[in-house]
């Protein structure tokens, strides 16, 4: 959505809420998820997502909060930030995920060849039990109050 169709439906969304009422927003921040293999206690760093478009709309998202706030439509009364984690038990899998869910994602193809590194047992630890990928979004929450103008 562009930057203006995001303000306008923050306009919408305040036309909805009764004077003191509140706005929750969920976004990224923005900054590259991180992605680790993880071998039971062992976390080991493989790369970070990208996207095609550099993850400008979580930007744009919350310069159209901004100016909502500018203009008085809503009070920020809470904000901070949380990780989320998208747990897959492999990087095909995961890959296989954000093919079907994200749909400007890019995984590197250098982080797969950094698992299989991570993973012979020549080059790698290899600790009993569990392999898995995850990848850690940093996601911010606010709550805004709707302003009674």
């Amino acid at each position: 959505m562009p930057p203006e169709g995001m303000v306008h439906a923050l306009e919408i969304i305040r036309g909805l809420l009764k004077p003191g009422g509140n706005l929750i927003d969920i976004h990224p921040t923005g900054e590259p998820p991180r992605i680790e293999l993880v071998q039971n206690d062992l976390r080991r760093f493989v790369g970070h997502l990208r996207e095609s478009d550099d993850f400008i709309e979580y930007g744009q998202a919350q310069a159209a909060l901004d100016q909502a706030l500018d203009l008085g439509w809503f009070d920020l009364e809470r904000s901070g930030t949380f990780q989320f984690v998208n747990w897959s038990p492999s990087i095909g899998e995961l890959r296989a995920f954000l093919e079907g869910n994200w749909s400007d994602a890019i995984l590197d193809p250098e982080i797969d060849r950094n698992v299989e590194t991570l993973l012979k047992p020549s080059l790698g630890v290899q600790p009993e039990g569990a392999t898995s990928v995850e990848m850690t979004e940093i996601v911010r929450i606010s709550r805004y109050k709707r302003n009674a103008k």
